[in-house]
C-alpha cells in the first residue's frame, strides 16, 4: 500500500517508534479474506471456521497494546477492505459479550486516520463511527482521530508538511498516553458480593481492569496481602493506590474524578 493514507500512517508509526514501541504494519490489500457471514462463526475468534488471512490480523491484534486504523474515504465511509476486515470481528464481538467484566487489555489504545479528496464532515463522521465500533469490539480506547481533507491525487500529502507533522506527533502522543494510562487490578473471589459490586461499578463507568480471583491463585493472594496489609476482598489497585472494600468515593477520586 502506498499513497496519501500510507504516508500518513507511516508518520504515525514513526512517531510511535520514537517512544520505544515495537511496530508492525499490516496492509489489508495484500491479504486475502472473505466477507463475514455470521452463521459461519462460532462465538470465539480462535474457533473461526474460515481458513484465510484473517488469522494474521487476529494474531497481531491479540498482542497489541495500540492499534492504528488507516483508511481513505470511499462513498462516505471507510474502504471496502477495511469494512470487510471490521465485519469479520463479529466473532470477537460475540466473544466479548460473554467475557466477565474487566477481561481484556485495560490499557489498549486506538487511533483512526482517514484521508479524503473532499472535505465533507459527514463522511468523516460516518467513517469515525465505524472505526469506533471496531475499537470498542477489540477493547481499545479511541484516543486519537486524524482527518485529512483535500488529498485528491497520489502523494498530495507531500505538499502538506503540516499534515505529516501532525501525524508524527499523534504517534508520539498515543504511546505517551498508553504509558500514562490507568492500570487497574481488582482482587476478588467469586463468592464475594462486594467484589461483584465494585466490578460492576467500574464496568458501568466504561473502565477496563484486570480481575484476579485470589481464591484460585495463591501467589496473587499473597501479592494482594502484601499490597493491602490484610486478607479481605475486594482490593482495588489503581495505579498503585490501594483501596480495600467497595468505596465508591475513593475509587472515583483515584480515577481522577
Amino acid at each position: 500500500m502506498d499513497g496519501n493514507t500510507a504516508s500518513l500512517l507511516d508518520k504515525v508509526l514513526q512517531g510511535a517508534g520514537t517512544g520505544g514501541a515495537d511496530i508492525a504494519r499490516i496492509d489489508l490489500d495484500k491479504l486475502r479474506f472473505s466477507p463475514c457471514r455470521e452463521w459461519d462463526y462460532s462465538k470465539r475468534v480462535k474457533d473461526c471456521r474460515r481458513d484465510d488471512d484473517m488469522a494474521v490480523i487476529f494474531d497481531a491484534l491479540d498482542g497489541a497494546d495500540a492499534v492504528i486504523l488507516a483508511s481513505p474515504i470511499f462513498f462516505g465511509s471507510v474502504s471496502a477492505q477495511t469494512k470487510i476486515m471490521i465485519d469479520r470481528f463479529q466473532c470477537a464481538w460475540l466473544d466479548r459479550t460473554e467475557r466477565p467484566a474487566g477481561s481484556g487489555k485495560s490499557r489498549r489504545r486506538g487511533a483512526f486516520i482517514s484521508v479524503s479528496a473532499g472535505a465533507r464532515e459527514d463522511f468523516f463522521k460516518n467513517a469515525s463511527s465505524v472505526a469506533r465500533n471496531f475499537f470498542a469490539t477489540i477493547g481499545a480506547k479511541c484516543s486519537c482521530e486524524l482527518f485529512f481533507p483535500g488529498l485528491a491525487e497520489k502523494d498530495d500529502v507531500l505538499k502538506h508538511p503540516d499534515y505529516l507533522e501532525k501525524a508524527f506527533e499523534a504517534g508520539r502522543e498515543i504511546i505517551k498516553e498508553w504509558m500514562m494510562a490507568d492500570n487497574i487490578t481488582v482482587y476478588s473471589t467469586p463468592s464475594c458480593p462486594f467484589c461483584v459490586m465494585v466490578k460492576q461499578f467500574l464496568k458501568d463507568k466504561g473502565i477496563a481492569f484486570s480481575d484476579i480471583d485470589v481464591s484460585s491463585d495463591q501467589a496473587k493472594a499473597q501479592e494482594m496481602v502484601e499490597k493491602s496489609g490484610q486478607m479481605g476482598v475486594p482490593v482495588v489497585d489503581i495505579n498503585g493506590r490501594i483501596i480495600v472494600g467497595f468505596d465508591k468515593d475513593a475509587i472515583t477520586e483515584a480515577l481522577g474524578g
